[in-house]
């Protein structure tokens, strides 16, 4: 299950982008956890590591994104930062602080899902490896290694994926 953090100080925004996360995760059928703070201030005073994406507005009121993520950089530095903004100027910045992407307001759900899968898989890649199934109809699924138990050579698989309509899914 990945850990995500929503940092946005507009409620309505705040309230979308937590949509958007749910809403991803029913289509995928990823379990994503997610936890919602106001301003960068409420995240890092103190921050304890555990997520493992953090979604951050650059705007806000108290403590501003680029602050936020300097200060989760220094005791952090494997958690995927992805940047809110509505200025792309300020995008640029996120490379100093290793930021994988960035998402320009107003945020549409096909922009967002994509940097979303995008964080998902750094964080997988980070974890460990994936090993491609083919399954019935020709498809292949893309399933991580410690979805497995490994015994004399012989794999058994430990997890299912529900089926997605319109989606390839391996079921074990």
């Amino acid at each position: 299950m990945a850990q995500i953090a929503v940092v946005e100080d507009n409620d309505a925004m705040r309230a979308q982008l937590c949509g958007f996360i749910a809403q991803y995760a029913q289509e995928s059928g990823h379990q994503l956890d997610v936890t919602a703070f106001s301003d960068g201030a409420q995240l890092v005073e103190p921050y304890r590591p555990g997520f493992d994406i953090i979604f951050l507005d650059i705007e806000m009121p108290t403590l501003g994104g680029m602050p936020t993520a300097e200060r989760i950089r220094r005791q952090d530095p494997d958690v995927v930062l992805v940047f809110v903004t509505n200025m792309a100027q300020y995008a640029i910045r996120g490379y100093e602080v290793d930021a994988l992407d960035f998402v320009l307001k107003p945020v549409s759900y096909y922009q967002f899902s994509t940097k979303l899968e995008r964080a998902l898989q750094r964080i997988q890649r980070r974890r460990g490896g994936q090993v491609a199934l083919q399954v019935s109809g020709g498809c292949s699924c893309w399933i991580p290694t410690t979805s497995f138990i490994w015994k004399r050579g012989t794999a058994f698989c430990t997890t299912t994926r529900p089926r997605i309509p319109g989606r390839c899914a391996a079921v074990c």
